[in-house]
């Protein structure tokens, strides 16, 4: 390209998977191709006659007439039609989603609240479809709608995470409330209402939240996010942190012996006796052993010892 790329999505939009970027670029590959373009493998092509200004952010949604490539960015016009700030590509044409925002879009990503799957976007603005929605909006495929009072700033990454309690719709950006709680810099919506991360993130002259994923290390699945902190809840973390849920759960290497409630000589007697066979001890679950890996190990031995005389769960790692 001819300038920076912001944004990078997978989408099929009939011909086999492509991959289109978007960006502060006007040329891909020595093809005219106004801030978004569509990589086939061997060569690049413009998408219609693209933006009017830059594409921040890319993602796929079917809203119940196939899946189609959503962007998001400063642009004010897709393909010479009017539409601020966020627009839909079928393949061949792009189109507005209702009126759009009143300012920029950075984040994009698709939830399913209990109503279905939804559009939701986040960035500088503050109405959408003409509703109030302060820097977060949901779009059903025909109407824009607000997340409770969202927040007091910029939202700058979305992403799905399922902490244990169920799929759950997290942002990440440079506020200091989410739905008029305090949640520095990241924040979960259930679906109904906000709640913060712990202490959230802060630390350094501007600290925010740039980018969300989910990965598993082996310890289960878990939150990151990266930005321009260091500070994550209340301790050290430059520029990138781990959230994983408070509450453990069981993982099924074994289930000790015992059944009185707590875990005593019995159940060590039951680790050591199954110990290196993945086979599970049978008729007790007085604790949780710490780590899923199939066998009865040194990790299993550990969280007994740790949980000995008491009948509290191991507490971690969490899911």
């Amino acid at each position: 390209m001819n300038g920076g790329v912001r944004a990078l999505a997978v989408f099929n939009d009939g011909g086999g998977p492509a991959l289109y970027a978007g960006g502060q670029f006007t040329n891909a590959g020595g093809v005219g191709a106004s801030f978004i373009a569509k990589w086939n493998g061997s060569s690049w092509s413009a998408l219609g006659s693209g933006m009017n200004q830059e594409v921040r952010s890319l993602t796929v949604f079917n809203d119940g007439g196939g899946p189609a490539l959503y962007a998001g960015g400063h642009f004010t016009t897709a393909g010479g039609v009017s539409a601020n700030y966020i627009a839909k590509w079928n393949g061949s044409t792009w189109s507005a989603l209702g009126s759009g925002m009143n300012d920029w879009v950075y984040a994009l990503t698709v939830f399913d609240d209990g109503g279905g799957p939804a559009l939701y976007a986040g960035g500088w603005f503050t109405t959408a479809g003409g509703v109030s929605a302060n820097y977060i909006a949901k779009w059903n495929g025909s109407t824009w709608s607000a997340l409770a009072s969202g927040m007091d700033n910029l939202v700058y990454a979305l992403t799905v995470f399922d902490d244990g309690g169920g799929p759950a719709l997290y942002a990440g950006g440079f506020f200091i409330t989410a739905g008029g709680m305090s949640a520095n810099n990241i924040a979960k919506w259930n679906g109904s209402s906000w709640s913060a991360l712990g202490s959230g993130v802060s630390g350094g002259p501007f600290p925010g939240v740039r980018a969300l994923t989910v990965f598993e290390d082996g310890g289960g699945p878990a939150l990151y996010a990266g930005g321009d902190f260091t500070i994550a809840g209340g301790g050290v973390s430059a520029y990138l942190a781990q959230w994983t849920c408070c509450t453990p759960r069981p993982y099924g290497d074994i289930a000790p012996l015992g059944g009185d409630g707590t875990v005593d000589l019995n159940d060590i007697l039951c680790v050591l006796d199954d110990f290196g066979d993945p086979a599970a001890c049978a008729g007790n679950a007085d604790i949780f052993p710490c780590d899923i890996d199939g066998l009865i190990d040194l990790n299993d031995i550990l969280a007994v010892l740790d949980a000995f005389g008491n009948n509290n769960a191991c507490p971690g790692p969490c899911l």
